[in-house]
Order: C-alpha cells, then structure tokens, then sequence
C-alpha cells in the first residue's frame, strides 16, 4: 500500500493527531476499567487510533505519510500512546498481548467483534511506526482467530492475507 510522500492539504496534523489519538486512548482506558467491551466494538476510532496512509471516510483527515510518520516516530508520547492503544483494542477482544495469546477468563463481551478493517488497520499501523511487537501479536491473534473458523471477509474482500504477512515476510 502506497503511502504519501507529503501530508495531503486535508490532513488534521501531527500534533493534533498526537492529542486525537491520547484522546482516544483515554476513553480505551476508561472502557477498559469499567469493563465496558462494547464501546470498543461499537464507537469508531480507527483512523485516528491506528493512522495509516489511506485515505478514509474522512478523506485524507487522519491519513500519514511518509513525512509525518517520520515526525511521529520521534514522538516518545505517541508511539507509547499507540503501543497501548493496541494491547487495549486486543484486550477487548479477549486476546493478552503480552503473551501473544487468548485470555483464559473473559468477561461478556470481551470477544472478537467481527471487524477485520479493524484488526487490518491496527496492525497496518504498526507497521508503518516500526511497532513489531504489537503487529506480532495482533498477527497471532488473527492467525487465531483464523484457526478458530473466523473470516476475515470486508466488503468483498478476504484481509487475512493482508494481515497476518508482517512486515519481515
């Protein structure tokens, strides 16, 4: 997936970018806390949580290139914002990213909730800001979720591919 050379006249900015996606890291930890899984499967969050280079719904608002990933990357608070962004996203899948593997117990809704744009582009994501830990697991996690009868089909379209070829393949 091509991505931008220069941010597009649309794009939010990196550091409103950077307070959009602690934004939304603390509204992941206040969920978290109250146990509150269905917040992350219904309320949309990905394109400023997970930024990648493709344009959205929102056109080219939250979409990085390669210029402004750069700059993010030298942002100690955003990638820890991130990393945490996504052990949080997985944790409400019922999946413990420290040890690449599916919680023993879970609370209701603590499950899979059917999005593979999602799981797409949280790991995507990774990638691009070199986060291979967290791309490992959520990799694991659909390779999981794939062993366990799971389709990755949005819009037409299989993802399973896309997701688990990690960027050292």
């Amino acid at each position: 997936m091509a991505m931008l050379d220069r941010d597009h006249s649309d794009f939010i900015g990196v550091d409103a970018l950077i307070q959009e996606n602690a934004n939304q890291l603390l509204r992941f930890r206040t969920f978290a806390e109250n146990h509150d899984w269905q917040s992350f499967h219904s309320n949309h969050y990905d394109w400023w949580a997970f930024p990648i280079g493709s344009p959205s719904s929102h056109g080219y608002r939250y979409s990085v290139s390669k210029e402004s990933v750069e700059v993010l990357k030298q942002s100690f608070l955003f990638l820890s914002n991130l990393s945490e962004c996504t052990d949080l996203l997985l944790l409400s899948w019922g999946w413990g990213s420290a040890k690449n593997e599916n919680l023993a117990y879970v609370d209701p809704g603590q499950a899979w909730a059917h999005w593979p744009i999602r799981l797409y582009k949280a790991l995507r994501s990774m990638q691009i800001f070199g986060l291979f830990e967290k791309e490992l697991s959520l990799s694991s996690y659909a390779q999981f979720l794939r062993d366990s009868g799971h389709s990755f089909e949005y819009q037409g379209r299989d993802l399973f591919e896309s997701i688990t070829k990690t960027s050292s393949d």
